[in-house]
């Protein structure tokens, strides 16, 4: 919803203009000589430039950033137990015990376990060699770990 807000800005502000410039809704003639209007065009393509560059920016920062983690582009190998996770990165190991996991978020491909508000751990469907396997590990992190809402 936050992406969504300025350009729905942008609109209501286009939409306000227009009903403050002809007192009420615009009928076809009354749009078109509205939309002639640099000012109010400038000023709704300005609002929308400042969006996608906002968007692009953000997109930039987050892709360097994951591309600076030590394991970024590398296999992550997990592996379920009763006391927990663990993960096991090119050699380096670490266990995620299950009460550290704040919830579970089920999507269609993956399963996201939620450590912290910015950290969570992904367990990707194309991971299992069949759905049974999928099943079974799907089963195992709903008993472990409760569902985020």
């Amino acid at each position: 919803m936050k992406r969504l807000l300025l350009p729905l800005l942008a609109l209501v502000f286009l939409l306000a203009a227009v009903m403050y410039g002809v007192g009420g809704w615009p009928d076809g003639r009354q749009w078109a000589s509205l939309l002639r209007r640099p000012d109010l065009v400038a000023m709704t393509l300005a609002l929308l430039v400042v969006w996608a560059n906002m968007h692009l920016i953000s997109v930039a920062i987050l892709t360097a950033r994951f591309s600076s983690f030590a394991i970024a582009g590398k296999i992550v190998v997990l592996s379920f137990s009763e006391d927990g996770v663990d993960a096991d990165v090119e050699g380096v190991a670490s266990h995620v015990p299950w009460n550290r996991f704040a919830a579970r978020i089920e999507q269609d491909d993956r399963v996201l376990l939620k450590i912290a508000r910015w950290e969570a751990l992904t367990v990707p469907r194309r991971s299992f060699p069949d759905d049974a396997s999928w099943q079974d590990a799907l089963a195992l992190l709903r008993q472990r770990v409760p569902h985020e809402g």
